[in-house]
């Protein structure tokens, strides 16, 4: 089992540590959109203001109660969700400022495989879903015997099925499925299960976990 986790930022990011909290300023002018980037969850990043001053204030607010100042400053999200994300330029009482907004979604991309059949028994992967989620989606593929059948189950943390889905391998040997939860998802591990009742697959599943704004 393999689990990639990564973060789509709205900055530019580069790996450094620390950040300093402080007091937000008072004054904000202008509004402009930051750029999208991705980066490995639960690891610190530098942020940079595009194009700032030289001798330049700039306050961050990080959407998470951390905030930091700097035209450059560093933070590291470490629960999933949607975050929005301000970098404002402080400025004298007389004098104008400007701000840039985005959004940060911390979700939990998800790479899964392993192989099933009525010799070997189920194939059972878990995998987290933290608070705030609103959605659980996987693309599986498969290969294996044409005529081979199963089910893929997709279970919450009470082992209760949320989806399912029965297949048989095509005459090529291969298999193709897309499992989605419809409510929200409660938190807890979740399980991904492949049973083959007649054969043997091969397979290998990708998607997401979701979240909502915080």
């Amino acid at each position: 089992m393999r689990l990639r986790c990564l973060v789509a930022v709205v900055l530019v990011a580069t790996p450094l540590a620390g950040c300093a909290i402080t007091d937000p300023p008072t004054e904000i002018v202008r509004v402009g959109a930051l750029g999208e980037r991705t980066v490995p969850v639960n690891e610190t990043m530098r942020f940079d203001v595009p194009g700032a001053v030289p001798g330049g204030r700039y306050f961050w607010d990080f959407g998470d109660n951390g905030t930091a100042f700097g035209a450059s400053a560093s933070h590291t999200y470490d629960v999933p969700g949607r975050y929005r994300v301000s970098a404002q330029e402080v400025v004298a009482e007389q004098g104008g400022g400007e701000a840039w907004t985005g959004v940060v979604y911390v979700n939990l991309p998800l790479s899964l495989e392993g192989a099933a059949s009525t010799r070997l028994g189920p194939s059972e992967v878990e995998f987290p879903v933290h608070p705030n989620a609103t959605r659980v989606a996987l693309d599986l593929k498969g290969g294996g015997v044409a005529g081979a059948e199963g089910r893929f189950v997709l279970a919450a943390p009470d082992g209760r099925p949320v989806v399912e889905q029965m297949f048989t391998v095509d005459a090529t040997g291969s298999i193709e499925a897309v499992l989605e939860t419809r409510a929200k998802p409660v938190p807890g591990t979740w399980l991904l299960v492949i049973e083959v009742s007649q054969g043997r697959l091969e397979w290998e599943a990708v998607g997401k976990v979701d979240y909502a704004p915080r």
